[in-house]
């Protein structure tokens, strides 16, 4: 049993070269070239699936300051867990500023 495909493939392209059978080479080269593409794919979606995870956990970390968050029923403002003096949600220009 193989543990890498790699070693696989090559032992079919050097079984291939000793046959005289042309299509033969041609199918074990198409072969070569799709496990050659699934491995870049593999790479690639191993990449995406790294950058999904980090943007998960931004989503979380998010979601955990929201859980913290009281915000005052006119929605103008807002506390954090057990704190005295408010935030201003200033929608109109996107800032948070500190009230004092």
């Amino acid at each position: 049993m193989y543990q890498d495909i790699s070693q696989l493939i090559h032992d079919i392209c050097s079984l291939a070269k000793k046959s005289k059978d042309l299509e033969l080479k041609e199918k074990v080269f198409d072969l070569t070239n799709l496990v050659i593409d699934l491995r870049n794919e593999n790479e690639d979606i191993r990449e995406k699936l790294k950058l999904l995870e980090g943007s998960l956990k931004k989503v979380e970390e998010n979601t955990e300051f929201a859980k913290k968050m009281k915000i005052d029923p006119k929605g103008d403002k807002f506390w954090l867990e057990d704190e005295t003096v408010p935030y201003c949600l200033n929608v109109g220009i996107l800032s948070i500023k500190r009230f004092i």
